[in-house]
Parts: C-alpha cells; structure tokens; sequence
C-alpha cells in the first residue's frame, strides 16, 4: 500500500510546523506515508524559515519548492515516476488539460464540460491499473492534529467499500457548525463501519458534510482523483479544492459514501491569509498575522501542539488561541 501525504504551505513557517509536529505525534503509523511539503516563500526571509524546517524534518518529510503549482503536484503523485509509454501519454493529456483556453464564455463552457471530460476519461484509461493500491491524503498548514488516527486503517476502509469516496479526518459527530457559511449545519445519518469509523451519504448531506472533495485533511485513492487533476487546468491550492468540488459530481453515482471517526481528528485554524485568489474566512486577529507569526519564529517561538492534544473542534475550522513554547537555540 502507497500513501501520498502532501501539504501546501505558504509563507507560513510556524504554522507548518505545527501542522507536522502534531502530524508526527497522533499518527500511529507514519511509515506508511511518504510525506510532501509542496511550499512557496515570497521573501528571503520566509525562505530561511522554511530552511530550517528543511534541516529539521530532514530524512522524515520531503519539501518541494513550487515553481509551476500544477506541475508540481503532479510531479509529486506520479510523471516523475519512469513509467515508460504511460508516462509520456499522461504528461500531453496533462498539458492539454492545464490550458487555459480564452474561448470567449460559451466557448470556454464547451471546453471545460466536453473537452476536459474527455481527458479525464482518456488519462483513467491509461492509468489503468497502475494506480491500485495508492493513494493521496492531502494537508494544509494551519491544520492541527488533536487525536490518534491510522492512515493504514483509513485506506483499508476504502478497499472493502468500494463506494466509499474518501476518508474524512476532519469531519465528525462533534463538527456542528459550518465556519465558512457561520451558520450551525445538520450531522447526517452516520451507518457504523468498524473501530470508531462511520460512513454517510455526502450527496445528501448539509454543509461540510456535503463538500467532499478538499484538501485540508481527506485522503482519497489516488485513481480516483489523479484523473481531475490531469484534466483540469488550476494554478494554486484554492483553485485545486475548487476543481475538485465543482467536478464532485463525477462520483455522485459510484461513491457517494464518504468515511470518518466518531469525532474528528483535526482541524484548520484560520488565523491568516495568505492568498487573494478566493476570500476565505479567516481571523481579523492581527496578532496572528503572517508577519507577527514570522517574527515569533525568529525568536525561537514554536505553537505548542502538545496543548491542543484531546481538544474536540466543533468544525472543520475553528479559530482557537494559540500556545507558544520558545527555544534559544531556535533563534534566527
């Protein structure tokens, strides 16, 4: 069994380091995931944060400057791996599927219904059976790991049940309000699975329980998604979720389950932005900025993770204080 664990991070040092920290303390089985930090700095001196996060995960979690987002990530999953003939098909399908084609709007429509579907269907032919057995658990780095969980069990789950899209982590029977939409969200019926696991039906299910398809915390099976992500052009982490979410229907009839714990395992902590692209909600804390966080990295300040272990989030995202332990020999 292939796990793919990747995290996008920008300009947000600290943050990541807690995202890995508590990673490495709740997963039981880290082993079984090779883990991607796929980051990009706008300053020097974001680049030297994230150097000495390099030096400290070295051996443990393997980081990848962007330089082209979409190349990138796929670079990551599987065009870098020598698979021959196969390999060479999907980089063209990939390519056609990155252009973004000024077709005018009815034009750009066809394309994105018609044309990007074909390719979706045409890279799935090729991948074949060269996919079995893999998979992508996708992170952030405001996530905040606060209980024990398995990769290996999630991806068990998801080989027995076959109409199962994905394995939630933070999603549960505690996450009753939706943050995005600052409104409280109905749980859906959950069918028990086994150790702590459920299953509901996401197709027909209300706010966070009805987006699937995201990339702060799920992990998927990589044929399943890999397909999307050679069909259709996008150029950052938020155009990425959006792909995913606006293309959700292609699983509507074939896996409309989606798995979780009782309770989740994690959550996001939106205490900043650090992209323009979609107007997320996140704290007006300015204490919490990216450049109030960067200079406590500089004096040796890490977010203590080990207080946030057995908290129980009321949603995907929830704005929670944060601790902070500091270190000498951490200073810049």
């Amino acid at each position: 069994m292939s796990i793919t664990g990747i995290v996008f991070s920008r300009d947000r040092a600290m943050q990541l380091d807690a995202t890995l920290q508590s990673y490495f303390s709740h997963c039981q089985d880290t082993d079984n995931t090779r883990i991607w930090v796929l980051y990009k700095t706008t300053d020097m001196r974001h680049e030297k944060q994230y150097q000495m996060l390099i030096q400290k995960y070295a051996g443990e979690v393997f980081f990848k400057k962007e330089q082209n987002f979409r190349k990138d990530l796929l670079s990551i999953l599987i065009l870098n791996k020598k698979n021959g003939f196969t390999t060479n098909i999907l980089s063209w399908i990939s390519v056609l599927g990155g252009i973004h084609w000024s077709l005018g709007k009815v034009g750009y429509r066809f394309w994105r219904r018609a044309v990007n579907r074909f390719l979706v269907q045409l890279s799935g032919v090729f991948l074949g059976q060269n996919l079995k057995n893999k998979y992508v658990f996708f992170l952030v780095d405001d996530n905040i790991f606060v209980k024990e969980f398995c990769l290996k069990e999630a991806a068990d789950i998801l080989e027995k049940k076959e109409r199962l899209l994905g394995f939630s982590l933070r999603l549960g029977k505690n996450t009753t309000y939706c943050y995005p939409q600052r409104r409280r969200q109905l749980l859906p019926t959950f069918e028990y699975l086994s150790n702590d696991m459920y299953s509901f039906n996401w197709t027909k299910a209300d706010g966070d329980f009805g987006y699937p398809l995201e990339v702060s915390s799920s992990l998927y099976r990589l044929s399943d998604l890999l397909p999307l992500l050679i069909g259709f052009p996008f150029d950052n982490p938020n155009e990425l979720e959006s792909q995913l979410a606006y293309n959700a229907h292609f699983f509507h009839k074939k896996r409309p389950s989606l798995a979780c714990y009782q309770h989740s395992t994690t959550f996001c902590n939106p205490l900043n932005l650090v992209q323009s692209i979609i107007p997320n909600r996140a704290s007006e804390n300015m204490n919490y900025s990216v450049n109030d966080l960067a200079v406590r990295f500089e004096r040796g300040e890490r977010i203590h993770i080990k207080s946030y272990k057995g908290f129980t989030p009321e949603a995907c995202h929830q704005e929670v204080e944060l601790k902070f332990t500091k270190n000498k020999d951490l200073v810049l």
